[in-house]
This record gives C-alpha cells, structure tokens and sequence, in this order.
C-alpha cells in the first residue's frame, strides 16, 4: 500500500514535504475524482491490510471494516492519501503503542492522534517559513540605501 515516496517517511514534518511534491490527494478529492463507493473501498483496502497484519485474537470483520471506513470517509475528508498511508504504516510498527485489540474506537484514535500531529507540524513549518521571509525581507532592507527605499515607496 505505501508508495515510493512514502518509503522511509518517519515524521510529520517529513509527510507534509512528501504531500507538497507528490501532490496527494485528500480523501474528498479522491471522492470527486472517483466516487463514493471507490473512496471506501480505497480505505477499506489499508484497514484490511492493517488486520491482517496486526495479530490479536479477535480480527475486524467486513461489517466492522466498511463501518470504519464510512466514519473515516466522513470525518476525515481533508487527510491525503498519504496522512491514512502513514497511519496504518505507523501502527503497524507500534508507534501508537502495543495493540492488544483492533477496533474502531483504537483505529479512529490513531486518525485523531495523527491529524493533531500533523496541524501542529504544519503550523510550525508555517511559522518557520513566515519567520525566515521575514529575514529575507530584514536582510534586504538593511542592505538596501535608504535613497532607493524611499524611491520604492514612491
């Protein structure tokens, strides 16, 4: 189920440079492009792999699958492709702890983890890409004579 590009990608930080160049599309774009059906299945398809993966007693069934899948699809229409990617890869390597059930209380709570995660992620590559154009901008400015400041101004 993981891309190429989404080899090796271990961070929040690292996911949203991966989502910029690959351009991966969320879950309602998914939905506009190929519909509803297509969109759940497409989920239904990481959540299968996640339960055959992860051995606890008790497996999903189809029902409990599809039923996931729908509040995924609602509830996260902006996750890309590659946010549900990374976090089915993610549980799958533990990083939301051992897993002693799989339900859908768990699975939406990893969804919930990861999407806070991500915002807050995104909002410090914001800040830090805010903080260095206004650098640039400092930098510019005090290199800049006064004389052609003023005649920009004009």
């Amino acid at each position: 189920m993981a891309t190429p590009k989404m080899i090796g990608v271990t961070t929040e930080k690292a996911l949203i440079q991966v989502i910029k160049e690959t351009k991966a599309p969320s879950i309602a774009r998914l939905n506009n492009y190929f519909g509803q059906d297509f969109t759940i299945d497409y989920i239904s398809a990481g959540l299968i792999s996640l339960n055959n993966f992860i051995n606890v007693g008790q497996k999903l069934n189809s029902e409990q699958i599809r039923e996931i899948a729908v509040m995924i699809y609602e509830d996260y229409k902006l996750f890309t492709v590659a946010d549900f990617q990374f976090v089915i890869r993610k549980a799958k390597k533990g990083h939301y702890g051992d897993v002693f059930r799989l339900d859908g209380m768990l699975i939406l709570s990893w969804m919930n983890k990861h999407w806070t995660s991500r915002l807050n992620a995104s909002e410090q590559q914001r800040l830090s890409e805010r903080s260095n154009y206004k650098e640039s901008i400092d930098y510019n400015r005090a290199n800049t004579p006064f004389v052609e400041v003023l005649k920009k101004m004009k």
